[in-house]
């Protein structure tokens, strides 16, 4: 929230030096005062503090990242098919999940089913309070 307020003077002060040519003070200051407000309007409608400067890996770190989650996704998927009661893959599908932002109903309906086949498996639980944030 600071830095929102630092960033306002700031954005108030550069807009007050640009627009300092205007000889007519009242056009200034109202010139000034609409696009601070303006600016302040679009990061509430738009901005987002919760994410981080860089919110994507650029170049093939991604793509490569991207590309193992989908492969480790379906190989998971394989596991299931194959033996429908693999505990082991039901979790790792879930985590993976997780980790994709796609944590729904299927991935607690994965992790209940997994809980009933091995109920110590403590990666369950972590899982589990993940998904609840």
């Amino acid at each position: 929230m600071i830095i929102l307020a630092i960033s306002a003077i700031l954005c108030a002060a550069t807009l007050l030096w640009v627009l300092a040519p205007i000889r007519i003070r009242s056009v200034f200051y109202v010139a000034a005062f609409t696009c601070a407000l303006l600016s302040l309007g679009l990061y509430m409608a738009y901005g987002r503090p919760d994410l981080p400067a860089a919110p994507t890996n650029i170049g093939k770190g991604a793509e490569a990242d991207y590309r193992q989650m989908m492969l480790d996704e379906f190989a998971m998927m394989n596991r299931l098919s194959k033996n429908p009661d693999d505990a082991d893959a039901m979790i790792r599908l879930a985590a993976l999940r997780l980790a994709q932002g796609r944590g729904g109903e299927e991935t607690l309906r994965l992790l209940a089913k997994a809980q009933t086949i091995t109920p110590k498996d403590k990666r369950i639980e972590k899982i589990k309070k993940l998904l609840e944030k």
